[in-house]
């Protein structure tokens, strides 16, 4: 049974270039040194550019599916993968913010699943809303419409 999607969710382009930003500085580090001091130091700098774009892209490619079921989060930039998680599975949520995320308005969610093979399911760099108030609603719904599913600890 395919459920409409009633959320989707990707981490915020603010945050993928916050997680690239070292990375950028030491570009152009490096090319002050290579302008300087030594041009063959622009290859290491094409290469550190080229690092810090497939972050950003790797970033920018996770996708947040949430229908009344489940939850989707599909990674991958070239080959696709994609987890599924059981909505009534959820036990605990977790609302992170540093410093620069709560300038910027951004959050980490952590949900702390039953399921054995994701014990925690992170949304990362997702802008602030009550998207957790939003899925123990969710799981609340999906745990009545799965009561006849019992999970040994």
């Amino acid at each position: 049974m395919n459920s409409p999607i009633l959320i989707k969710l990707r981490p915020s382009p603010i945050y993928a270039f916050m997680q690239i930003f070292l990375l950028l500085m030491l570009t152009l580090v490096l090319l002050f040194i290579a302008y300087a001091y030594a041009p063959p130091i622009m290859y290491v700098c094409l290469i550190v550019l080229g690092i810090a774009a497939h972050q950003y892209l790797r970033i920018r490619a996770i996708r947040y599916q949430i229908t009344a079921e489940t939850i989707h989060v599909t990674t991958g930039i070239l080959f696709k993968r994609t987890d599924t998680l059981e909505l009534y599975r959820v036990k605990d949520y977790i609302i992170q913010q540093n410093p620069t995320e709560q300038i910027f308005r951004l959050m980490h969610l952590t949900l702390l699943t039953r399921d054995l093979s994701s014990p925690a399911l992170t949304f990362v760099g997702i802008p602030k809303s009550d998207l957790a108030d939003t899925l123990r609603d969710l799981v609340q719904q999906a745990r009545k419409n799965n009561s006849n599913v019992v999970e040994l600890n």
